[in-house]
């Protein structure tokens, strides 16, 4: 049985793509006018409102952030790991190979808390920003599957094994829609997305809950 992850507003306590949004307009006169129509967007794709590639684009093309943004990004995020999380950090080094993460944000931004759970880079999986010579952010990396719709149930259905996605969001939830033998574990402690709870095998608050439920299921 393995575990798949998603990453923001799992992992970790905030949106990635919000978060760099917030420094990147951090001199914008309508920082927050602008920073509204992110969050709404973010939250529309996490309900299922509207496709994730969709909302990927809409955003990226809003932010207009680059390289030393995305580096201010990381610094914040390593102090924003969801408590639980850290609070079960031996569970997951111990287990970190049946570990795997499957996200719509950024490898780079990723890999480094990954690697604080000893899960290795083969076993993470998300999306590239495209960079110009000036390291302005100039879009996403098209070839890579998650960049477009279903691209997490894409990549979980090539995981070999029984596979349980524990995860914020809609796209979370289509892993087992669209392959019936996976389990859909909806994570609530950062956000409870109500419409999702109907489709959840668990409905967990903190990844102690998650464990209680592996070790019940022979993990």
């Amino acid at each position: 049985m393995n575990l798949i992850f998603d990453f923001d507003s799992t992992i970790i306590k905030i949106e990635t793509i919000d978060l760099i949004s917030s420094i990147s307009l951090d001199q914008d006169p309508k920082k927050n006018e602008i920073l509204n129509k992110i969050h709404a967007t973010t939250n529309h794709a996490m309900e299922g409102k509207i496709s994730f590639d969709k909302a990927l684009d809409m955003r990226i093309e809003i932010i207009k952030a680059n390289k030393e943004h995305v580096e201010k990004a990381k610094k914040i995020i390593q102090k924003n790991i969801t408590d639980s999380f850290i609070k079960n950090k031996e569970f997951l080094i111990q287990n970190s190979k049946r570990c795997y993460i499957v996200s719509g944000g950024f490898t780079e931004i990723i890999y480094p808390v990954a690697k604080k759970f000893n899960i290795d880079k083969s076993h993470v999986f998300g999306n590239d920003f495209i960079y110009n010579q000036s390291n302005n952010i100039i879009g996403i990396n098209k070839k890579n599957v998650l960049s477009q719709n279903k691209g997490k149930v894409n990549i979980v259905n090539n995981i070999k094994g029984n596979n349980i996605m524990i995860g914020d969001g809609y796209t979370d939830y289509e892993v087992k829609k669209y392959h019936s033998k996976n389990q859909f574990i909806q994570f609530t402690e950062n956000v409870d997305r109500k419409n999702l709870n109907k489709y959840a095998d668990l409905i967990a608050d903190n990844f102690s809950k998650i464990i209680d439920y592996v070790k019940n299921n022979e993990f």
